[in-house]
C-alpha cells in the first residue's frame, strides 16, 4: 500500500481511493466548528479504530471493519453514527448491505463497496489527512460491547487533547491555536477557516519550531552559552506526533 500524497495532504485536496471506491474529503476549520470539535473527533475516532483497539475491548482477534461492519447490522444507534461519519468523509451516501458484508458508496449500479479488503487503504488515507499517528493506543475498558461501543466512540474527545498544550496549568482549546496561528502567521482569521485539518496541523507545528528556533537564537545572542542550546533548524520535516 502506498503512502499518501503529502502534497495533497498539505493542499486540502481530496483523495480517492486506488481502486476508486470512494473519495475522502479533508475536513476543514470552518466545518469541524460547524459540526463541533467532539463530534468531529467522535467520527474520525470511530472510522480510524484499529484491530489492536478492538482487541483490547473484545479480548478477540476480530478485524476493524468487521468490528464495525457487524455493529451497524444489529445496532441501530451505531449505524447511524457510523453512516453518518462516513457520508461526511465520502460526501456520499451510504448503505449498509448484509448480504454482501460491505457498505455500498453512492448507487448501486456504480458497484462501490468498501469490504475488509479494501477498508485498510480508506483507514489509511484517513489516518493520513486528520494527522493521526499509527502508534497503538492503550485502551483499558468493561469487557460489556454496548458500554464499550459508547465508550470508544466517547474518546473522540482524546483527540482534542493532542492539540492542546498547558501553560500556567490552563488548558489551550482548538480555538485559541487557530486564533494563535492567525496572529502568529501571515494567514488571517478569514482566511484560517478554509485550512483543511492537515495543512492546520502542519503550520501550526511549524510556527512552534520557527519559534523555538528564534527563542534559541536570541538566548546565545544575549549571552546564553551555545552549547546548552540547541538550535534546530525549523525548516524539516513535519511528522504525525
Amino acid at each position: 500500500m502506498s503512502s499518501v500524497d503529502k502534497l495533497k495532504l498539505l493542499a486540502g485536496l481530496p483523495i480517492p481511493m486506488s481502486d476508486f471506491t470512494c473519495i475522502l474529503y479533508p475536513a476543514t476549520l470552518k466545518e469541524i466548528a460547524l459540526m463541533g470539535v467532539d463530534q468531529f473527533f467522535r467520527y474520525v475516532n470511530l472510522l480510524t479504530i484499529k484491530k489492536e483497539e478492538v482487541f483490547r475491548m473484545m479480548k478477540q482477534e476480530i478485524d476493524s471493519f468487521d468490528f464495525l461492519f457487524v455493529n451497524a447490522v444489529y445496532k441501530e444507534e451505531f449505524k447511524n453514527e457510523l453512516l453518518n461519519a462516513l457520508k461526511f468523509f465520502t460526501r456520499d451516501e451510504i448503505i449498509v448491505l448484509p448480504e454482501m458484508e460491505c457498505f455500498v458508496i453512492g448507487n448501486f449500479e456504480d458497484s462501490k463497496f468498501l469490504d475488509r479488503n479494501n477498508f485498510p487503504e480508506f483507514q489509511k488515507i484517513l489516518r493520513a489527512q486528520n494527522f493521526i499517528e499509527e502508534e497503538i493506543v492503550e485502551y483499558t475498558g468493561e469487557d460489556e460491547v454496548a458500554r464499550m461501543i459508547k465508550d470508544k466512540l466517547e474518546k473522540g474527545k482524546k483527540q482534542v487533547e493532542k492539540i492542546k498544550s498547558q501553560k500556567d496549568g490552563s488548558p489551550v482549546e482548538m480555538a485559541d491555536l487557530i486564533g494563535s496561528l492567525a496572529t502568529n502567521s501571515t494567514i488571517d482569521i478569514y482566511n484560517i477557516w478554509n485550512l483543511s485539518y492537515y495543512s492546520f496541523n502542519d503550520q501550526f507545528k511549524r510556527m512552534r519550531l520557527l519559534e523555538q528556533y528564534n527563542t534559541g537564537l536570541q538566548s546565545i545572542m544575549a549571552g546564553a552559552d551555545p552549547k546548552k542550546i540547541k538550535l534546530q533548524d525549523w525548516i524539516q520535516n513535519i511528522s504525525i506526533q
